[in-house]
């Protein structure tokens, strides 16, 4: 069995900011979407990153990426 911790962070300035402290339970952001964000990855990436991570936050399973690329061909 194992717990979740994470950081928290904010971002300020168009920077990504973390608290460095840990704190437990599962975070409730998506930091690395973020940061892809702010990378300027592409949307396409970062729109199908935030939907997979709704679809996790749902229903506490994440999407097989062969069932999301079936989707895109």
């Amino acid at each position: 069995m194992y717990s979740n911790y994470h950081f928290r962070e904010s971002i300020e300035d168009g920077k990504v900011l973390f608290d460095y402290k840990v704190h437990e339970g599962p975070s409730t952001t998506r930091n690395a979407i973020k940061l892809l964000e702010i990378l300027d990855y592409p949307e396409s990436v970062t729109t199908q990153a935030n939907e997979m991570a709704r679809h996790f936050t749902d229903v506490h399973e994440w999407e097989k990426i062969s069932n999301r690329l079936t989707q895109l061909s």
